[in-house]
């Protein structure tokens, strides 16, 4: 009569067990695989198939909130599995014993999964980061920060003909081998990729615009992608004043600054005027061809007026003699 209700019995068990399952077994491990298990201890004897089933449950218990970085989940489905290998060829010897095995292998687990590195926490505001991704065994399930993949618009100022420099850089770590492609939406102040067109690709995390024209205005968007994943992207707004604009808000500048200061003024006028000649000719480009020419004519008038003056006074001295 036992034996008829035998298979309606096992597929109890693991209904039952299936309940609560805790410490990734469940991830890891069907019911029905820790049911055979059982058997082979119990050598096919189901009077104690509860007992066992349970004492699986209650000794994983204490990993029942494991969380992990999601890259080493493999590394921990191998710590789980070598003990339950490990308990599966202790259920087929004559010494076995389930209460004693079972405790015994899944304690031997715990220094190994002490010794695997924590998840990196998340860093906001944005960004795929894939060192900080959680896998958790109490739900079976990876966990990502949530955080978009698109960073806020930055704005750059610069005056025509400086140098911009746009650099890609993120509070999260980058992975080393990675893709770098940069955008542009010309004349643009947009997050809208469709108003993009792809630069260059490549591992360059910055780009340097040198001298910087009006037609480099517009919005940069360099893209980070790690295989087929895109784990993050910035946006830099490059607004370029003209040359002239740029020239002549110094030029008020200058002058108001002039203004408001008499004592500057006049300090400005004595150091205008009062160069010597000495110092002009130290000045760089003085001695252009024009000034050249203006040097030789100038010397010329002074001579025709030096042998002018020279003349007058020998005219001037004879005439005194004759009389």
């Amino acid at each position: 009569m036992i034996e008829a209700y035998r298979p309606l019995l096992s597929l109890l068990v693991v209904l039952l067990s299936s309940n609560g399952t805790r410490g990734c077994m469940l991830c890891f491990f069907t019911a029905e695989y820790r049911l055979r298990i059982c058997r082979q201890f119990l050598q096919y004897v189901d009077d104690h198939l509860f007992e066992c089933q349970n004492l699986f449950k209650e000794e994983f218990r204490p990993y029942s909130h494991l969380e992990i970085g999601a890259r080493e989940k493999e590394r921990v489905k191998r710590i789980f599995t070598k003990a339950m290998h490990n308990i599966e060829r202790k259920s087929t010897r004559t010494t076995r014993n389930f209460t004693e095995d079972i405790p015994e292998e899944i304690r031997k687990i715990k220094p190994e999964l002490e010794s695997i590195p924590k998840a990196v926490f998340c860093v906001p505001p944005c960004g795929y980061q894939k060192n900080s991704r959680l896998y958790k065994c109490e739900s079976c399930s990876v966990m990502d920060c949530g955080y978009p993949v698109d960073c806020k618009l930055q704005d750059i100022f610069v005056q025509e003909n400086a140098r911009t420099l746009i650099q890609c850089v993120f509070k999260f770590t980058i992975p080393k081998d990675i893709t770098v492609v940069w955008k542009f939406a010309k004349n643009l102040k947009t997050q809208d990729l469709s108003y993009f067109k792809d630069l260059f690709s490549g591992e360059d995390l910055f780009i340097l615009i040198k001298p910087t024209k009006p037609y480099h205005q517009g919005t940069y968007c360099c893209q980070i992608q790690d295989g087929p994943d895109i784990l993050a992207r910035n946006y830099f707004y490059v607004n370029v004043t003209a040359f002239s604009t740029a020239a002549n808000a110094k030029l008020q500048e200058l002058f108001y600054s002039v203004v408001d200061a008499d004592e500057d003024v006049a300090l400005l006028s004595q150091q205008t005027f009062s160069t010597s000649f000495y110092d002009l000719l130290l000045q760089p480009d003085f001695l252009r061809r024009t000034s050249v020419i203006l040097i030789m004519v100038a010397i010329a008038l002074f001579t025709m007026l030096f042998t002018l003056l020279v003349g007058m006074a020998y005219l001037y001295a004879t005439d005194i003699e004759e009389d």
